[in-house]
């Protein structure tokens, strides 16, 4: 017999999520049990209609305050088709700082106070937990409780989030405020930088580094430089053994300086899931999450007209195919399963936003995959005459365009073979957030020293070129692929924008062929008759936490769950 578990608002994550499955005796998620809704229209789309076309950059950038400079990128490269101008190199390179530090704000952010705290579940931490080594649960204890875990909150966990006010001042000196920002505009950026505004952005990041050293890496008596961790990740890359060889050199580390010696980062990747390479204690984060259809990746940070991350679609269930091109022709929304009017899905340059009105008899707690049951449109993908589900997000960003090489060798390398598990997984996932984190260190170190403040960081549009016209924009912000389109009408006003998020993709209902999404056929990979995992318990459901939090949703944060039972508790269950 199976449990229902509905995890309504689902917590800890940007925005208002339902997920629903269910499980069996054993600890397994049936298979076509699992739901991914989003309980919340906004309707930006429609809010644009009429303005200038200027104010999207404002506008669009409401759509999350997490997010708002990549909604205020992709708005703006969108502006720039249509005004038919590009940013000069200084231009581009105070937006790819300002990005680039955003990037590692909401990286930082994720891992430390959303993903991490997991790991202090009693699950595995409590008196009866998996993890049987003291040591080892002690420093679990100690760094990743959240500030309201009555464990909490943990040391990593509090400096990490001190960091994070550092990370938040280099957008602010480059966009006047944080979030949303007022610099951004066709053509590069509207304020020039002196020379105490970089000095204030070097000061602000080499506290950044400091956290990276004496936290991330190492600890704080003993850190590890990002240069020697940015030295191992090129070897590992070049590894047809990436992931044996990252774990010689953690217990190396741990020989010499003891489990309360590893920063959080190794202690991460041996307990979390590594150490199975040989026999000994890990949380088995890589035997569930499991997804195996589509990673896309857009290009961004442009560096004197060569993109530092690449584009591309890797197909899961062809490997050998390696990195193919986007077309972005081949985007289409459903909305066959999601509260929108029949027929007003389609390319982005199409779709509508007209939203249904009349759900006041609507019976949200039925579940029929037959049935509308989300807020979220169903993107999709179309290869080789084949609608596709896509992933998208830093494990998708670090598969295509990984500049050291690492998470393309981790992906693509046998040894998942070797242990019976699937290389795009939970723990993978969440790999990848962290390596695109530390990748950001050394970047914008070097983009800092770059700027000439002499040089020239603005090119007026032809603003003429804005009647009857179209745009768009594309950008690969820290969730993953980022689309925005806009039309103009005779009047040079807005006529039809849509915005495709990256975690439209990844919470995407089923569509009319009956497809999953990634956070749906992620869940159901959850058991130990699937990928050899631990069964999950209803009652604290933790591997569905750390999967649907490894994408890292961004749909504003809830306060309480529905229990299995159907009662409407506060958010408790992690910790009893």
């Amino acid at each position: 017999m199976s449990k229902e578990v509905v995890i309504d608002p689902f917590t800890r994550i940007e925005g208002h999520l339902k997920i629903r499955a269910e499980v069996d005796d054993d600890g397994n998620v049936l298979d076509d049990s699992a739901y991914s809704s989003g309980t919340l229209f906004r309707g930006f789309e429609n809010i644009i209609k009429g303005h200038d076309p200027v104010d999207a950059i404002h506008i669009m950038s409401r759509i999350c305050g997490v997010c708002h400079l990549a909604h205020a990128e992709a708005a703006t490269r969108a502006l720039e088709e249509i005004y038919e101008v590009q940013p000069p190199e200084q231009g581009a390179l105070m937006r790819d700082i300002s990005n680039g530090a955003q990037n590692v704000e909401d990286h930082a952010e994720i891992v430390y106070a959303l993903q991490l705290p997991d790991l202090a579940n009693p699950r595995y931490v409590g008196d009866n937990g998996l993890i049987p080594d003291n040591t080892l649960k002690n420093e679990l204890k100690k760094r990743f409780p959240a500030i309201n875990d009555p464990l909490g909150p943990g040391e990593s966990y509090l400096k990490a989030v001190e960091t994070r006010k550092h990370i938040a001042q280099v957008v602010g000196i480059i966009n006047g405020i944080a979030p949303h920002p007022r610099t951004f505009v066709p053509g590069g950026i509207a304020s020039k930088p002196d020379s105490n505004d970089i000095s204030k952005i070097a000061a602000s990041w080499g506290q950044v580094v400091d956290f990276v050293e004496q936290y991330a890496l190492g600890r704080p008596r003993d850190p590890v430089s990002w240069e020697t961790w940015y030295d191992l990740v090129q070897e590992w890359g070049e590894s047809d053994t990436p992931l044996a060889d990252i774990l010689e050199w953690i217990n190396e580390l741990e020989d010499q300086k003891g489990t309360e010696g590893l920063g959080d980062v190794p202690l991460f990747l041996k307990y979390g899931a590594l150490n199975d390479l040989q026999g000994g204690t890990n949380l088995q984060m890589h035997r569930y999450g499991v997804t195996d259809d589509l990673l896309m990746s857009f290009e961004g940070y442009e560096e004197y007209d060569e993109s530092w991350i690449e584009s591309g679609i890797f197909d899961l269930q062809d490997m050998d195919a390696g990195i193919q091109e986007v077309d972005t022709d081949q985007i289409t929304e459903d909305v066959s399963r999601a509260f929108y009017e029949d027929d007003t899905g389609g390319h982005p340059s199409e779709g509508l936003t007209e939203p249904l009105t009349d759900l006041e008899d609507e019976d949200f707690g039925v579940w029929d995959p037959d049935e509308k049951y989300s807020w979220s449109k169903a993107p999709r993908y179309e290869l080789n005459g084949e609608m596709r589900t896509v992933e998208v997000g830093p494990l998708a960003r670090m598969v295509i365009g990984d500049p050291t090489g690492l998470i393309t060798s981790i992906a693509t390398s046998d040894e998942w073979e070797e242990i019976d598990a699937f290389p795009v997984n939970t723990f993978t996932r969440m790999v990848a957030r962290i390596h695109n984190l530390v990748l950001f260190v050394p970047k914008l170190l070097e983009w800092v020293t770059s700027v000439d403040l002499d040089g020239n960081f603005y090119e007026e549009p032809d603003w003429s070129n804005g009647k009857d016209s179209e745009g768009l924009g594309l950008f690969e912000p820290p969730r993953g692929a980022l689309t925005h389109y806009i039309r103009t009408d005779s009047n040079g006003k807005v006529e039809h924008y849509q915005a495709v998020v990256p975690t439209t993709w990844n919470m995407t209902p089923r569509c009319q062929d009956g497809l999953q999404g990634p956070y749906e056929k992620a869940i159901q990979s959850i058991g130990p008759d699937k990928w050899g995992g631990l069964p999950e318990i209803p009652e604290n459901p933790v591997q569905m936490m750390h999967t649907i939090r490894s994408f890292d949703p961004c749909i504003a944060c809830a306060v309480h769950t529905i229990g299995p039972d159907g009662n409407n508790n506060k958010f408790d269950v992690w910790r009893t």
